[in-house]
């Protein structure tokens, strides 16, 4: 927002200088109108090199398992916010995946409720808290609201897919899948999960289907062994809350 204002006032100072000097408006408007562009570009790339770089740290906090400094670290990034639209939402998106992965779920949607609605992860994983309160119907209308920003993403048609299939609607789950397979036709994800939801399999193992990024919505899902295969290792998902 900050850095709009500021692109627009040196427009401004543009367009008076250049209607001064020749005497007629579209002297000052040419000029005002490359400036208002160029200014902007400049801010908004700063503060997007800001915030990827708090991102960034968060990320190797994560990595050491230190979710509270990945926490700190991404809230000192607010003030960003006030230079830059959609950079809150994205703050709240990764604040909301952070409590999500601790299964924080009251916190997670309050954070998630407020990111940037195009962000499919976020709506991804309101949905997934739909399923779990029994409430899927809702989940299913933001997924395809979702939908036209996650084209390109196996994993949002597998969630798609799945939450359908989960709430017992099994031929809209493979018409879910057979969007993202039009896309993506080589994607042995959706393919395994089209010919499972076929089969009737009352158990989809996803996280075979779509690797460890599925864990990323349904972390209760992740093998306790590969938990304590990954605590040894110095990685993996951050454990509940107690």
């Amino acid at each position: 927002m900050i850095n709009l204002l500021i692109a627009i006032g040196s427009a401004a100072a543009a367009f008076i200088v250049g209607m001064a000097v020749a005497g007629h408006w579209i002297a000052g408007f040419l000029p005002g109108l490359l400036v208002l562009f160029i200014v902007y570009f400049l801010l908004a790339r700063r503060t997007s090199n800001k915030l990827q770089a708090l991102m960034e740290l968060a990320g190797k906090a994560i990595q050491r398992q230190k979710v509270d400094e990945a926490r700190r670290v991404l809230e000192a990034g607010r003030p960003l916010g006030r230079w830059q639209f959609m950079v809150e939402g994205q703050i709240e998106a990764q604040l909301g995946a952070l409590a999500y992965l601790e299964r924080d779920w009251k916190r997670a949607r309050g954070h998630l409720d407020k990111a940037f609605s195009r962000n499919w992860m976020a709506q991804g994983m309101l949905a997934a808290m739909d399923l779990r309160e029994k409430n899927s119907q809702v989940g299913i209308e933001r997924l395809e609201k979702a939908s036209g920003f996650a084209k390109k993403e196996a994993m949002f048609w597998g969630l798609y897919g799945y939450i359908l299939a989960e709430s017992k609607q099994q031929d809209k789950a493979l018409e879910v899948v057979a969007r993202g397979l039009k896309v993506m036709p080589e994607n042995e994800g959706l393919k395994g999960l089209q010919q499972a939801i076929s089969n009737k399999r009352n158990k989809l193992k996803m996280g075979t289907l779509f690797g460890n990024q599925w864990y990323t919505f349904f972390p209760e899902q992740f093998p306790v062994k590969r938990y304590q295969q990954a605590a040894v290792q110095g990685r993996g998902f951050p454990q509940p809350r107690r």
